[in-house]
């Protein structure tokens, strides 16, 4: 969490949350190759760890422009995981990244009752998440 704008004001944070470190690196190494020089990229391995690492980068004065979690993690769904967080900050962007045996009618109904923005299949195509990044608000 070190970078900085122009004015000093730290970078916003793309946050990723998934209980699979291979699928963490992936989603890292792809979206540092983008977009490192406008967000900082933090992991998280859990649920209760996000909400960690999303107080912290909060309370160090920056802030969660975009939260990407699996569906199906141990402890806590990403679904229950989103839900908690938007408590703490309304207007948060949220993802959730499910695998090909969730049903997507349930992200669907995530996706109208407004707990997420969106949801990608695993595996995910780069384009598809570039896009997403790239229609944050301020880009």
């Amino acid at each position: 969490m070190s970078g900085r704008t122009d004015d000093d004001a730290p970078l916003p944070t793309l946050l990723l949350v998934d209980d699979e470190r291979i699928i963490l690196l992936a989603l890292r190494q792809e979206l540092r190759a983008r977009w490192s020089a406008a967000y900082e990229i933090e992991t998280a391995g859990s649920g209760p760890e996000a909400i960690a690492v999303f107080e912290e980068i909060r309370d160090s004065g920056g802030r969660v422009a975009l939260v990407l979690a699996d569906q199906l993690m141990p402890v806590m769904k990403g679904s229950e995981l989103i839900a908690k967080l938007r408590g703490l900050d309304p207007g948060l962007k949220a993802v959730i990244l499910s695998g090909g045996t969730d049903d997507p009618t349930l992200f669907e109904r995530f996706k109208a009752e407004g707990l997420i923005d969106a949801y990608l299949a695993k595996p995910w195509r780069i384009e598809e998440l570039d896009e997403l990044v790239a229609r944050l608000p301020g880009r």
